[in-house]
């Protein structure tokens, strides 16, 4: 099964990322194949990824854990544990890297 690879941006005095972490991820981890990148708000360098990766994909939304995944973004404990699976089902098959902050270049003409 390929591997499917996501960020997860948290806060260490969040509820909600900690409980995402002790409940949920660890069966996905098995299940599906799922590497997750963890990456900690409180750290600069996060942070600024995070933001560039919502300027990206025009997301504009504040709630905190964070998962992206693909060309999706997760945010809050309750859209995360609605929605992960799903997408795992659909990168399944195919696998998925993690997002770039790049402009994606692949259908620009020479």
């Amino acid at each position: 099964m390929p591997e499917i690879k996501c960020y997860f941006f948290y806060s260490q005095e969040s509820k909600e990322s900690q409980s995402l972490l002790k409940d949920v991820f660890p069966s996905f981890k098995q299940k599906y194949n799922l590497y997750i990148k963890f990456l900690d708000l409180s750290i600069q360098e996060n942070y600024d990824l995070l933001a560039k990766i919502k300027d990206k994909y025009k997301y504009n939304g504040n709630k905190i854990p964070v998962i992206v995944i693909g060309t999706h973004i997760l945010t809050g404990k309750k859209e995360i544990k609605q929605e992960l699976e799903k997408l795992l089902l659909e990168y399944r098959q195919t696998g998925c890297e993690f997002t770039t902050t790049e402009a994606d270049t692949s259908t620009t003409k020479q």
